[in-house]
């Protein structure tokens, strides 16, 4: 395909305008790209100058490095710590609850415990005063009966140790009472 004089004439104009495009970029990007090229070099050289003024350049790179993975535990540990909150306020919660719970459970346990201890109190005084009340009698029987006395002081013992043991166990009642329901209830 030939070109006509027109078009021979936009493409040789097309080309001198790239060339002349090309020499002030190339007088702009060339030293920029030839000082990204050395900037490794100057890097390297620049540590080498300065590990040669301060030697323990490296040493203080790697106290500044355990400095931050240190700060990255602190973080850490601030987060343990909100974990832990947040734990202890659930656990505070629960524990509130199981503690409502019991006390709703518990508490019409004890009002019942305490009238059952009032019952038998009132049982065990009833039966204090008909062995009071027998006393007596039996002392009138065991004159009147002179050959069965000792066996009658002995049923007499019995009756009065009987009678401490009933009163021993009313004591300990009251004192369970008093111990589950608190004293006065």
């Amino acid at each position: 395909m030939t070109l006509s004089d027109g078009q021979a004439w936009k493409a040789a104009a097309l080309r001198t305008a790239a060339i002349v495009a090309l020499i002030p970029a190339s007088v702009y990007l060339v030293p920029r790209v030839a000082n990204l090229v050395g900037v490794p070099d100057v890097l390297d050289e620049a540590i080498t100058h300065a590990h040669a003024y301060n030697p323990r350049l490296p040493e203080i790179a790697d106290l500044d490095d355990r400095t931050t993975a240190d700060l990255g535990v602190l973080d850490r540990i601030d987060a343990a710590l909100g974990r832990a909150q947040s734990t202890n306020t659930t656990s505070t919660a629960a524990l509130r609850s199981l503690v409502d719970r019991v006390r709703a459970d518990i508490q019409p346990l004890l009002e019942h415990t305490d009238a059952n201890v009032a019952a038998l109190v009132g049982s065990l005084d009833r039966l204090d005063a008909a062995l009071g009340a027998v006393q007596e009698p039996l002392d009138d029987a065991s004159r009147a009966l002179s050959g069965d006395r000792a066996r009658l002081a002995h049923t007499l013992r019995t009756a009065r140790a009987t009678v401490k043991q009933v009163r021993a166990a009313r004591a300990a009642a009251q004192r369970s009472a008093d111990d589950v329901s608190g004293p006065g209830r």
